[in-house]
């Protein structure tokens, strides 16, 4: 549970992306981000968020790593080669149990913004999100 009292921006009508075949987990990424002001659309793996990316921008993603059809990682990569330059800059989060150090390194090669391991600490979850949009925002300026 996240305090009442912690200070964060709303999600300012802010909408995350939110990638995981575990409906469970989707579900819980997406209550988190509601509480806090964010419209949420979430998808069961990549290949829907690919679809999805075609059809509407999005202020950031939430994505797992391993999922059927289109993995995170296949994901990341296809998100940072993509012609539209509003979707190759949104920020990408990767939540996932595989945490080891190679794994990490190698997203953050792939170009991902933040790692996340499962399972999800919510304040940092906001936390980051907060970090990345505001960080969006400013190099928009």
């Amino acid at each position: 549970m996240i305090p009442a009292s912690t200070n964060f921006r709303t999600g300012e009508e802010m909408t995350v992306l939110v990638v995981d075949d575990a409906t469970q987990m989707r579900r819980l990424v997406c209550s988190v981000l509601k509480k806090h002001g964010f419209k949420t659309v979430d998808v069961a793996d990549g290949c829907f968020a690919i679809h999805r990316l075609e059809e509407s921008h999005y202020d950031a993603i939430v994505t797992d790593l391993e999922m059927p059809k289109v993995s995170g990682d296949e994901l990341v990569s296809i998100i940072r080669n993509s012609s539209d330059p509003i979707v190759r800059n949104v920020p990408i989060i990767v939540v996932s149990s595989k945490a080891d150090a190679e794994t990490v390194a190698a997203l953050e090669l792939l170009g991902i913004d933040a790692f996340i391991e499962k399972p999800v600490d919510q304040l940092l979850l906001l936390q980051t999100i907060d970090r990345l949009l505001k960080k969006s925002r400013e190099s928009k300026r």
